[in-house]
């Protein structure tokens, strides 16, 4: 993966710009190298400034994982959510939704500060993360007694997962087999809407059912 292009400031930083800088030259230095690349070092290199002055603004190096992954969960959890209101009013189609997932998996590089978050152990630091997309999967399920985990699972396993997953490993097979990333795309979100399809399916009859079953309810309480 090639890196961001960091913008230098050339004027003197206020430290709110500083930190900003800084967090940017993060992300890049973990999106093309790992996380073990990021360091104070590292980011004060990026950005022609002393391993002291990036050191006064973050205390530490964690204090430098932290601000990172703060700004990068806020960013995903925006994106989700914004998936949600989309659904919710009808202007998002299931390719659509693959795509900005995949992309937010991909080339935002969520999936690789989710998995250095899961491998730390800070599971806690994803919270409104996991928020978000219980709030997606209820915007592409809706709300049914009796059948929203088994919604959640299925949503999931098609579209997250999927994401995850070629984010990580699947992107470079692809390449090795020759598959386009857009093919990838495509049969995940025919996926996506063939089980909406089938859940809109199932509500209509659901519905129906307890159509039906209110008259015969009346007339029992009428008979009592």
């Amino acid at each position: 993966m090639s890196p961001m292009p960091i913008t230098i400031r050339k004027s003197r930083r206020t430290p709110d710009e500083v930190r900003e800088d800084a967090v940017a030259a993060a992300r890049d230095l973990l999106l093309s190298d790992g996380p073990q690349a990021v360091t104070l070092k590292a980011v004060a290199t990026r950005l022609d400034m002393t391993h002291g002055n990036i050191t006064h603004h973050f205390g530490s190096v964690g204090g430098l994982h932290a601000a990172l992954i703060g700004t990068m969960t806020r960013e995903l959890t925006s994106i989700v959510r914004h998936l949600a209101e989309e659904m919710r009013g009808g202007r998002a189609n299931p390719r659509e939704i693959v795509d900005t997932v995949f992309d937010a998996f991909g080339r935002g590089g969520a999936t690789r500060m989710i998995a250095w978050v899961e491998l730390s152990g800070k599971r806690a630091d994803l919270a409104p993360f996991h928020a978000a997309v219980a709030d997606l999967v209820e915007a592409l399920t809706g709300s049914v007694p009796g059948r929203r985990k088994i919604d959640s699972a299925r949503v999931t396993l098609a579209v997250l997962l999927p994401a995850l997953g070629h984010a990580l490993v699947v992107s470079d097979l692809a390449e090795e087999l020759d598959i386009p990333e857009d093919e990838v795309r495509a049969q995940v979100a025919t996926s996506l809407e063939a089980l909406l399809r089938l859940q809109t399916r199932a509500r209509s009859r659901e519905r129906r059912a307890t159509a039906a079953s209110e008259p015969r309810l009346r007339h029992r309480r009428v008979e009592a």
